[in-house]
């Protein structure tokens, strides 16, 4: 899991939209703030087509479940796109796959009110 967080991690950096279709489960959901959920890797996609931020995630927790075939991790987020930076919170939660990759199985954002 550590392996897969960590490139994960490096893609994101590059580009958020292709980093979590990378790594998305066929049944993900993403959610974000001001958009009805994707549901499932097509309407993913979709939503995230113009997703080309360079985001950084810094976790402020982790865990996983017993058997070990779901994970989670949440903390805060940082993304550039057009000069413009954004800020806030995310959650995202990791599946084992029939074939024994981690997948995404939920990845949500939600931005942080401007500061006034």
């Amino acid at each position: 899991m550590e392996k897969t967080e960590r490139n994960f991690a490096e893609s994101l950096n590059d580009d958020e939209g292709d980093a979590i279709i990378d790594h998305a489960s066929d049944d993900i959901r993403v959610y974000r703030r001001g958009q009805l959920p994707a549901v499932g890797s097509t309407a993913a996609k979709k939503m995230l087509a113009e997703e080309d931020a360079k985001t950084t995630r810094t976790p402020l927790g982790v865990g996983n479940s017993t058997p070990i075939d779901l994970a989670y991790e949440y903390g805060e987020y940082t993304s550039e796109r057009d000069n413009t930076a954004q800020r806030g919170i995310y959650v995202c939660i990791w599946r084992i796959d029939s074939d024994g990759q981690w997948r995404l199985a939920l990845d949500l954002q939600k931005s942080a009110p401007e500061k006034p």
